[in-house]
């Protein structure tokens, strides 16, 4: 793709020009495909624009901020003009983009004025597409979800603070990146949470917003999944715990008790009738009697007895 500064020609295999705050160039040969306009990234500063060699005077120019729009530079009345065409995004492709610079192009031949032609682009407020500003009406469709708390906290902890007054659209995957690393050096599985929690938003504004080309979360780095953990109680921390059980009622206390004693799955202890419950047992004592001898302790068979007759 070759790219120009400005109306300065580039001669191809110059070296790039950049200037703070203008427009840089480099050189390059092709024409534009979406997959190169995806792969594009944004400079470190100022704008680049890229040329199209499909259709004449058709550029890509690229901001800092990641920002893709699509230009068309035409001599109207032995002047130069850039005219805007809008913003990259699903609802101008580059098929779009070609199609409405060969009409304008088409215009210029036919004596009429391209600028006239043009939709008068509408001014907008950015404080009514803030994060910030979206926010209540997304709480609002997310009310019947039991962990709503958990997403008002997320959003009122970490991501209006840091988001809140930007306008929706304008935030990039780089961005959400970099945030979302912050929090990970510190507590890596909150912040794969705030990530899942912001994409949804994401989700939700998407058919909401016209100018949001994507959800940045969605190729946004991800910190890994965290390593599976084993806690072994001892023997004090045990003790301890079956103090407090015995000031807890039916289910908890007593089903808590029989899942130290058996050694029982979760589900099969809090699922079972007493039944199945004595049957654990047998089966508890059994193996402890394979595998060591004899069960650990009478104390442990008369405690299971127990919670086993008090549970429902």
């Amino acid at each position: 793709m070759a790219m120009i500064q400005g109306s300065e020609k580039v001669a191809r295999g110059a070296q790039p020009k950049s200037r703070a705050g203008g427009v840089g160039s480099r050189t390059g040969s092709g024409a534009l495909t979406d997959a190169k306009i995806l792969a594009l990234k944004p400079p470190a500063a100022g704008q680049v624009e890229y040329l199209d060699s499909t259709v004449p005077g058709l550029r890509l120019r690229v901001g800092v901020s990641g920002t893709k729009t699509f230009m068309l530079r035409k001599r109207v009345a032995g002047k130069s003009r850039n005219i805007t065409l809008g913003r990259y995004s699903e609802r101008m492709t580059l098929s779009d983009a070609r199609k409405k610079a060969r009409q304008i192009l088409s215009d210029v031949e036919m004596k009429a004025d391209p600028v006239k032609a043009l939709p008068k682009p509408q001014r907008r407020t950015i404080s009514g597409h803030t994060v910030r500003a979206l926010w209540p009406a997304y709480k609002a469709s997310k009310s019947h979800l039991r962990k709503i708390g958990e997403i008002e906290r997320v959003f009122n902890r970490h991501i209006l603070p840091e988001f809140g007054d930007r306008a929706a659209d304008g935030i990039t995957r780089s961005e959400v990146t970099r945030f979302i690393d912050e929090i990970a050096e510190r507590t890596p599985v909150m912040a794969r949470n705030i990530l899942a929690y912001f994409s949804a938003f994401y989700t939700w504004a998407l058919p909401r917003l016209d100018r949001l080309p994507g959800n940045p979360c969605r190729d946004a780095g991800r910190p890994p999944k965290p390593k599976p953990r084993e806690r072994v109680l001892s023997e004090k921390e045990i003790g301890a715990l079956w103090k407090v059980l015995e000031c807890e009622g039916p289910p908890f206390g007593p089903a808590i008790k029989l899942l130290l004693l058996t050694g029982q799955r979760r589900n099969e202890v809090f699922e079972a009738d007493r039944s199945e419950g004595a049957q654990a047992l047998d089966d508890t004592r059994r193996a402890c009697e394979e595998w060591h001898g004899a069960f650990r302790s009478p104390c442990s068979t008369r405690h299971s007895d127990r919670e086993i007759a008090r549970r429902p």
